[in-house]
């Protein structure tokens, strides 16, 4: 019996010795007969035309400089006169992406582009052309750039793949030296990754394509985690999430923590479909939300939406139940870490808007530590509980804070903090402790809505804020707790405790908190309100030592 063994990737430095590139081994290629099929029989590369001189090393088919460019795959090339074809081996049948890699480093100088005349060749992949007219040194723009060509391709029942640089016979005008026909530096052959999407079933080529290559007109938000593209895929327009830098840990967990989020479905929640990692591209790809976050919509005068109090107060109730599914409903129970204005998107009608919470999940992906300490703080300055920002520990409390914050941009339409030239940050959260203590809180409602809000629910959802915003995670609600009072309409003082007045008793319930886990904490410059609490803990720990 004839056992066939099949392989599903292929990697080879074009005229080069073996080589590690982009987290993979890469086979030597530098062998100088017209037509050589590797050790393992696994690959073939067969090179057609005579060169009509030897010179810059033509007569041996490679050709190989030792500076000036940014990689050793690149410090490479095979070239042929005419034809140059590839054949990958015994690979399963599928979908395959294949990756050529090029860089014009014969024609290294401008005067030997014009004497000797351009390199133009086409590009087939399987038979079919899939580039023509493909010119290296002006698709990088310069020599010793690197250019990158990618394209989908299938592998049948022969198991073979057929890549096929042919010259054509263009840009010979000038032409005595006859080295003008294909070059190429390395190419890489993986299997297709596809995301499944509520349209079918994409691949992560369609993707890129879709965004234009992460092109800048197609970006619509960037943040801390990375940047965030427009893209229609199968008519339906998605969100594509390119991320800087996963944690190394994460990085082999992503696949299994994406599968994990992208289970979490609720109204109010961002869907999020599915996600890709591999070597240097990570993308996660997210429902598309048309008015884009409620930052935009209270804080930019460019934005179109008017926010009126009952959308204003839907908004509220509509975050405080994303949080309690994140917290409680939902099968992972999870800390958001950041809950800001910026990561809170609408969508839906003008005149019924949605609100959902985005980015949960990427500070697990993006950093490494446990649950209840982390060794980084994610989040942003302004947002950050005391307790969190000040020493690293971490709660659903945390997220609970932070939504207080987010009820008091919402209610006033002001941020959390405003930096004045030559002045300190004036703080949202300051200044309600200070109108909270003088008795006109209420004179924080956006004066945009002049009088055309109800007094009582503002009033209710202003006190949840300084209860959520409580320097003490335990004087704070649960959000469970919350949206008894934003739903049912049920006063503070129906669901909560009134927490107590005086120093003693924060400072005691800090030090309760503190003593169960060890001082660890990177994070600088949270606003005063949170640097109180920290000294308050920080003088009970001193005086019990």
């Amino acid at each position: 019996m004839l056992i066939f063994l099949t392989d599903d990737s292929l990697h080879i430095n074009c005229g080069g010795e073996p080589a590690y590139f982009n987290g993979s081994n890469y086979v030597g290629d530098n062998e100088t007969k017209s037509y050589y099929v590797s050790s393992q029989s696994n690959w073939a590369y067969s090179c057609s035309g005579t060169f009509t001189s030897e010179t810059v090393n033509s007569s041996s088919y490679v050709k190989n400089i030792t500076c000036g460019v940014s990689n050793d795959v690149y410090a490479t090339a095979r070239l042929c006169p005419v034809s140059l074809k590839y054949y990958g081996f015994c690979l399963r049948q599928g979908k395959y992406e294949v990756t050529l890699y090029f860089a014009e480093i014969v024609y290294s100088e401008r005067e030997d582009y014009s004497i000797l005349g351009e390199r133009v060749f086409d590009i087939y992949i399987q038979g079919a052309r899939v580039l023509d007219n493909f010119n290296p040194r002006d698709a990088a723009r310069g020599a010793k750039k690197q250019v990158i060509r990618s394209y989908s391709a299938s592998v049948k029942e022969d198991h073979t793949l057929c890549i096929h640089l042919y010259w054509a016979g263009k840009g010979s005008v000038y032409n005595p030296s006859g080295i003008n026909g294909p070059l190429i530096s390395a190419i890489s052959v993986t299997p297709e990754k596809r995301i499944e999407l509520p349209s079918g079933p994409v691949s992560v080529r369609r993707i890129i394509d879709a965004t234009n290559n992460f092109s800048a007109k197609m970006e619509i938000g960037r943040g801390g985690f990375g940047t965030v593209y427009k893209a229609q895929i199968h008519g339906q327009i998605v969100a594509v999430k390119k991320l800087s830098s996963p944690s190394k840990q994460k990085l082999q967990e992503f696949n299994t923590e994406v599968h994990s989020l992208s289970s979490l479905k609720h109204e109010n929640v961002v869907r999020l479909y599915g996600g890709y990692s591999g070597k240097e591209l990570h993308l996660l790809i997210y429902e598309y939300m048309e008015h884009n976050s409620i930052a935009e919509a209270l804080f930019e005068t460019r934005s179109r939406l008017k926010l009126d109090w009952k959308t204003r107060r839907e908004i509220c109730l509509g975050i405080a139940k994303g949080l309690k599914y994140l917290h409680g409903e939902s099968r992972l129970q999870m800390v958001h870490r950041d809950i800001k204005a910026q990561n809170i998107l609408l969508g839906g009608t003008d005149g019924n808007l949605t609100a959902k919470i985005s980015d949960f999940g990427l500070a697990m992906l993006c950093e490494e530590g446990n649950e209840n300490m982390v060794s980084k703080v994610a989040g942003t300055h302004g947002y950050l509980a005391p307790e969190y920002a000040m020493r690293g520990i971490l709660s659903q409390k945390a997220d609970v804070y932070s939504f207080g914050v987010l009820l008091l941009e919402i209610v006033s339409g002001k941020s959390n903090a405003v930096s004045r030239p030559t002045q300190e940050t004036v703080f949202l959260l300051d200044t309600a402790y200070v109108y909270n203590k003088e008795g006109r809180l209420a004179d924080l409602v956006d004066k945009d809505l002049s009088s055309c809000y109800d007094f009582t629910e503002a009033m209710r959802i202003l006190n949840l804020a300084m209860m959520c915003t409580s320097q003490t995670p335990t004087l704070r609600p649960t959000m469970s707790e919350v949206v008894s009072v934003l739903q049912d309409g049920k006063t503070v003082e129906q669901v909560f405790v009134a927490p107590p007045t005086d120093s003693s008793s924060m400072i005691m319930a800090g030090a309760s908190l503190s003593s169960s886990a060890e001082i660890s904490s990177t994070s600088t410059g949270v606003p005063s309100s949170e640097f109180s609490s920290y000294f308050m803990i920080k003088e009970n720990i001193e005086t019990k030592n």
